[in-house]
Protein backbone atom coordinates (compact mmCIF):
# COMPACT_ATOMS: atom_id res chain seq x y z
CA UNK A 1 0.00 0.00 0.00
CA UNK A 2 1.27 3.45 -0.85
CA UNK A 3 2.24 5.79 1.97
CA UNK A 4 0.65 9.24 1.67
CA UNK A 5 2.26 12.25 3.30
CA UNK A 6 1.09 15.79 3.91
CA UNK A 7 3.58 18.38 2.74
CA UNK A 8 2.29 21.85 3.51
CA UNK A 9 -0.62 22.25 1.11
CA UNK A 10 -0.97 19.24 -1.16
CA UNK A 11 -0.84 15.50 -0.67
CA UNK A 12 1.46 13.27 -2.60
CA UNK A 13 2.43 9.68 -3.06
CA UNK A 14 6.02 8.59 -2.30
CA UNK A 15 6.08 6.53 -5.51
CA UNK A 16 6.16 9.60 -7.76
CA UNK A 17 9.04 8.47 -9.95
CA UNK A 18 6.72 6.70 -12.39
CA UNK A 19 5.50 8.88 -15.25
CA UNK A 20 2.28 6.94 -15.85
CA UNK A 21 -0.92 8.56 -14.64
CA UNK A 22 -1.38 7.89 -10.96
CA UNK A 23 -4.51 9.36 -9.46
CA UNK A 24 -4.26 12.02 -6.77
CA UNK A 25 -0.62 12.94 -7.38
CA UNK A 26 0.88 16.31 -8.20
CA UNK A 27 3.91 16.94 -10.41
CA UNK A 28 6.60 19.29 -9.08
CA UNK A 29 5.13 19.08 -5.59
CA UNK A 30 8.05 20.77 -3.86
CA UNK A 31 7.69 23.92 -5.97
CA UNK A 32 3.92 23.95 -5.49
CA UNK A 33 4.25 23.68 -1.73
CA UNK A 34 6.93 26.38 -1.65
CA UNK A 35 4.55 28.75 -3.45
CA UNK A 36 1.67 27.86 -1.13
CA UNK A 37 3.86 28.37 1.93
CA UNK A 38 5.14 31.68 0.52
CA UNK A 39 1.57 32.91 0.05
CA UNK A 40 0.75 31.84 3.59
CA UNK A 41 3.79 33.64 4.98
CA UNK A 42 2.89 37.00 3.36
CA UNK A 43 -0.88 36.69 3.54
CA UNK A 44 -1.38 39.03 6.52
CA UNK A 45 0.75 41.85 5.14
CA UNK A 46 -1.19 44.90 4.01
CA UNK A 47 0.86 46.22 1.08
CA UNK A 48 -1.19 46.25 -2.12
CA UNK A 49 1.49 44.37 -4.09
CA UNK A 50 1.71 41.66 -1.45
CA UNK A 51 -2.05 41.22 -1.25
CA UNK A 52 -2.29 40.99 -5.04
CA UNK A 53 0.54 38.43 -5.06
CA UNK A 54 -1.27 36.21 -2.55
CA UNK A 55 -4.51 36.47 -4.53
CA UNK A 56 -2.69 35.51 -7.73
CA UNK A 57 -0.98 32.52 -6.08
CA UNK A 58 -4.11 31.29 -4.32
CA UNK A 59 -6.38 31.73 -7.35
CA UNK A 60 -3.87 29.89 -9.54
CA UNK A 61 -3.88 26.99 -7.11
CA UNK A 62 -7.67 26.94 -6.93
CA UNK A 63 -7.79 26.67 -10.72
CA UNK A 64 -5.05 24.03 -10.66
CA UNK A 65 -6.92 21.96 -8.04
CA UNK A 66 -10.17 22.19 -10.00
CA UNK A 67 -8.39 20.96 -13.13
CA UNK A 68 -6.54 18.25 -11.22
CA UNK A 69 -9.78 16.99 -9.66
CA UNK A 70 -11.45 16.94 -13.08
CA UNK A 71 -8.49 15.10 -14.63
CA UNK A 72 -8.56 12.51 -11.84
CA UNK A 73 -12.30 11.93 -12.12
CA UNK A 74 -12.10 11.61 -15.90
CA UNK A 75 -9.24 9.15 -15.64
CA UNK A 76 -11.03 7.06 -13.02
CA UNK A 77 -14.14 6.82 -15.22
CA UNK A 78 -11.98 5.75 -18.16
CA UNK A 79 -9.98 3.26 -16.07
CA UNK A 80 -13.00 1.64 -14.44
CA UNK A 81 -15.09 1.39 -17.61
CA UNK A 82 -12.12 0.03 -19.58
CA UNK A 83 -11.33 -2.54 -16.87
CA UNK A 84 -14.93 -3.55 -16.20
CA UNK A 85 -15.77 -4.07 -19.87
CA UNK A 86 -12.45 -5.64 -20.91
CA UNK A 87 -11.56 -2.70 -23.14
CA UNK A 88 -14.48 -3.40 -25.45
CA UNK A 89 -16.63 -0.53 -24.18
CA UNK A 90 -15.25 2.42 -22.27
CA UNK A 91 -15.76 6.11 -21.68
CA UNK A 92 -12.68 8.22 -22.33
CA UNK A 93 -13.15 11.77 -21.06
CA UNK A 94 -9.49 12.32 -20.27
CA UNK A 95 -7.85 15.56 -21.33
CA UNK A 96 -5.73 15.44 -24.41
CA UNK A 97 -2.40 17.18 -24.06
CA UNK A 98 -1.69 20.17 -26.24
CA UNK A 99 -5.22 21.57 -26.13
CA UNK A 100 -5.79 25.00 -24.70
CA UNK A 101 -6.74 24.55 -21.04
CA UNK A 102 -10.35 25.32 -20.17
CA UNK A 103 -11.22 28.34 -18.04
CA UNK A 104 -12.01 27.86 -14.38
CA UNK A 105 -15.73 28.37 -14.99
CA UNK A 106 -15.64 25.74 -17.75
CA UNK A 107 -13.87 23.32 -15.38
CA UNK A 108 -16.53 23.99 -12.72
CA UNK A 109 -19.27 23.22 -15.28
CA UNK A 110 -17.48 19.99 -16.25
CA UNK A 111 -17.14 18.97 -12.60
CA UNK A 112 -20.91 19.28 -12.21
CA UNK A 113 -21.20 16.15 -14.38
CA UNK A 114 -19.48 14.05 -11.72
CA UNK A 115 -20.45 12.85 -8.30
CA UNK A 116 -17.73 12.92 -5.66
CA UNK A 117 -17.51 13.45 -1.89
CA UNK A 118 -18.47 16.96 -0.72
CA UNK A 119 -19.22 17.89 -4.33
CA UNK A 120 -21.59 20.79 -3.67
CA UNK A 121 -19.27 22.41 -1.15
CA UNK A 122 -16.25 22.10 -3.46
CA UNK A 123 -18.22 23.53 -6.40
CA UNK A 124 -19.46 26.42 -4.24
CA UNK A 125 -15.90 27.21 -3.13
CA UNK A 126 -14.63 27.13 -6.71
CA UNK A 127 -17.49 29.35 -7.92
CA UNK A 128 -16.83 31.90 -5.16
CA UNK A 129 -13.10 31.93 -5.92
CA UNK A 130 -13.72 32.29 -9.67
CA UNK A 131 -16.16 35.16 -9.12
CA UNK A 132 -13.79 37.03 -6.78
CA UNK A 133 -10.84 36.40 -9.09
CA UNK A 134 -12.76 37.76 -12.08
CA UNK A 135 -13.91 40.80 -10.07
CA UNK A 136 -10.37 41.46 -8.91
CA UNK A 137 -8.42 41.03 -12.11
CA UNK A 138 -10.97 42.28 -14.65
CA UNK A 139 -11.84 45.46 -12.75
CA UNK A 140 -8.40 46.34 -11.45
CA UNK A 141 -7.59 49.16 -13.88
CA UNK A 142 -11.00 50.81 -13.70
CA UNK A 143 -11.58 50.80 -9.96
CA UNK A 144 -12.12 53.76 -7.64
CA UNK A 145 -11.77 54.09 -3.84
CA UNK A 146 -14.92 52.04 -3.20
CA UNK A 147 -13.67 49.48 -5.71
CA UNK A 148 -10.41 49.12 -3.77
CA UNK A 149 -12.41 48.15 -0.69
CA UNK A 150 -14.31 45.53 -2.70
CA UNK A 151 -11.02 44.29 -4.16
CA UNK A 152 -9.71 43.75 -0.62
CA UNK A 153 -12.78 41.63 0.15
CA UNK A 154 -12.23 39.67 -3.07
CA UNK A 155 -8.61 39.00 -2.08
CA UNK A 156 -9.74 37.73 1.34
CA UNK A 157 -12.37 35.48 -0.28
CA UNK A 158 -9.80 34.05 -2.70
CA UNK A 159 -7.27 33.40 0.08
CA UNK A 160 -9.70 31.98 2.65
CA UNK A 161 -11.70 29.83 0.27
CA UNK A 162 -8.59 28.41 -1.41
CA UNK A 163 -7.26 27.34 2.00
CA UNK A 164 -10.61 25.64 2.63
CA UNK A 165 -10.37 24.06 -0.82
CA UNK A 166 -6.92 22.61 0.02
CA UNK A 167 -8.42 20.87 3.05
CA UNK A 168 -11.43 19.52 1.18
CA UNK A 169 -9.49 18.28 -1.86
CA UNK A 170 -6.87 16.59 0.33
CA UNK A 171 -9.63 14.88 2.33
CA UNK A 172 -11.41 13.76 -0.85
CA UNK A 173 -8.19 12.42 -2.38
CA UNK A 174 -7.23 10.44 0.73
CA UNK A 175 -10.75 9.01 0.99
CA UNK A 176 -10.95 8.06 -2.68
CA UNK A 177 -7.49 6.53 -2.53
CA UNK A 178 -8.56 4.28 0.37
CA UNK A 179 -11.69 3.19 -1.48
CA UNK A 180 -9.88 2.58 -4.75
CA UNK A 181 -6.96 0.73 -3.21
CA UNK A 182 -9.34 -1.49 -1.22
CA UNK A 183 -11.39 -2.15 -4.37
CA UNK A 184 -8.30 -2.98 -6.43
CA UNK A 185 -6.87 -5.17 -3.65
CA UNK A 186 -10.15 -7.08 -3.32
CA UNK A 187 -10.32 -7.45 -7.10
CA UNK A 188 -6.78 -8.87 -7.22
CA UNK A 189 -7.43 -11.19 -4.27
CA UNK A 190 -10.62 -12.45 -5.92
CA UNK A 191 -8.66 -13.30 -9.08
CA UNK A 192 -6.16 -15.38 -7.12
CA UNK A 193 -8.76 -17.88 -5.96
Amino acid sequence: MTDWLRQGGLLYNIDMAKKTFKPFEHDDLEIKNELINYARSIRDKQEVETRLATAMIYSSFAEYLAGNLLENLRHLVYQSTYRDFAGIVFIDLRNTRGKRPPTMNTIIDMLKSFSFPDRDSVLDLLADIAKSRNNLFHNFATTDAKGLEIMGKDIDIINDKTEELFTKINTIYVGLQKILINTEANSIEGNDE
